[in-house]
Parts: structure tokens; C-alpha cells; sequence
């Protein structure tokens, strides 16, 4: 009996470091990695590590690494916890959301910005498309719908999602009043898009007073060329 018990604290010691040797890995690394990078497309040893913690690490070390220092290392844990079916994905985002961090992420040979929730987003939208998960996807449609609801209210004004659900999407007129915030008071270009698009009432001298405002700040080309179309049709 003193041996088996031996053993079994062995393995979990064993098990213990293991986690902690990926996630130090992974944190090491302070970029995360797509399935496949480089010119060439190669295997990513991090994603490798990624698929590994996710299906060693227990439920009580993946709900503590969502505290974790790390931004890169609290994507994956939430990746896993909704995975593996113990947190859904809006519940993640929700939680993401008070504490969200920006990171780099390389897709093949591109390295661009990337955040906790937004990893969170995708990875659910990804999965809604994908047919091998055609018994979930009303779940997983509801779940993003939830998502697209916690990006207009409580993500930061201008956030890539939020150009996202505004400008592919067409939401309840309950949200028009957020809109118009977003537009009027933090000079969000894809709230406004979404108000002239969708031919909400907004008072004129306000509404073009805010597109001069948003054409003050950094945004890219396109949007600022469509803001000045918009404000040469309402004059």
C-alpha cells in the first residue's frame, strides 16, 4: 500500500512540473504562435506545447493559470477550459474582459497585435464555421451573439471586434443608443459607419461634428476617406 501510494505522489509531482516546464515555456516565448509559421509553413513547438498543456493540465491548473501573468498563457487556458467543455465561451470573454491584454501573435510570416478576448472570439467563430461542429453550432451561434452583446458595452471604443459586429453585422435596434455613444462621445469610425449605414436618427450638426473629431485621430486611410465622403453627402 505505501508503495502505491509512492508511486501516485510521484506522478503527480511529475505531472506538477510538467505543467509548469510548458507554461514557463510558453511564457519564455512572449509571442504566440499559429499552428504554422515561417515562409514555410513549419510545425510551431509552441502550439505543440499549447495542445500538450491543454490536454495534461487539470481543471484546477487551468483555472489558475487564467490569473496568470502572461496574456499569451490566460488565452490558452481559456482556449482549454472551453474546449475541454468547462467554461463556455462567453463566460470566458466576460472574464477575459476585465483584465484583457495585448500581445503578438505570427501567423506564417506575419506577426500582428492580438488580445485575450479576441483570441476567445475567433476561436468560437471559427468553430461556428467549421461543419465538423454542425451539432453545436446553435450553441456556438448563441454564444457569439452573447459575445457581440459584452464587445459593444464593454469592450474599449475602437477595438477591432467592436469594427467587426459594426460593420458586419446588423444588430437590435436596442443597441442603437450604445452606438450612438460609441460614435458620438468616443469617436468610434466604425460606430459611425454603422449609424449612417443603417440610417440611424442622429442630430446632424452632432453627428458631423463627431466625424471631424474622429478624423483628428489615428486611424488608416480607408476609414478616413469614407468619414470625409460621409461628411461631404450631409453637407
Amino acid at each position: 500500500m505505501k508503495s502505491i501510494l509512492l508511486v501516485l505522489c510521484a506522478l503527480l509531482c511529475w505531472s506538477c512540473t510538467d505543467t509548469d516546464r510548458l507554461v514557463n515555456a510558453i511564457a519564455n516565448d512572449r509571442i504566440m504562435e499559429s499552428e504554422y509559421i515561417g515562409f514555410g509553413g513549419s510545425k510551431s513547438k509552441q502550439y505543440k506545447r499549447f495542445q500538450k498543456l491543454k490536454s495534461t493540465a487539470s481543471l484546477y491548473e487551468l483555472e489558475h493559470l487564467i490569473k496568470h501573468e502572461s496574456p499569451i498563457i490566460r488565452s490558452y487556458a481559456y482556449l482549454a477550459l472551453i474546449e475541454r467543455g468547462h467554461m463556455s465561451p462567453s463566460t470566458a470573454f466576460e472574464d477575459a474582459i476585465q483584465n484583457n491584454q495585448s500581445f503578438s501573435q505570427i501567423t506564417f510570416d506575419q506577426i500582428l497585435g492580438s488580445d485575450i478576448c479576441t483570441e476567445i472570439y475567433y476561436n468560437t467563430l471559427n468553430n461556428s464555421r467549421n461543419p465538423e461542429n454542425s451539432i453545436n453550432m446553435p450553441f456556438l451561434r448563441s454564444e457569439i451573439i452573447k459575445m457581440d452583446s459584452l464587445i459593444i458595452y464593454g469592450l474599449e471604443a475602437n477595438h477591432l471586434l467592436q469594427f467587426l459586429v459594426l460593420t458586419e453585422k446588423i444588430l437590435d435596434e436596442s443597441y442603437n443608443d450604445r452606438i450612438k455613444e460609441l460614435a458620438l462621445d468616443f469617436n468610434d469610425f466604425s460606430a459611425i459607419f454603422y449609424i449612417y449605414d443603417n440610417g440611424i436618427e442622429v442630430e446632424p450638426s452632432k453627428f458631423k461634428e463627431a466625424i471631424k473629431k474622429t478624423l483628428q485621430n489615428k486611424i488608416g486611410s480607408d476609414p478616413k476617406r469614407t468619414l470625409k465622403k460621409i461628411l461631404e453627402e450631409l453637407d
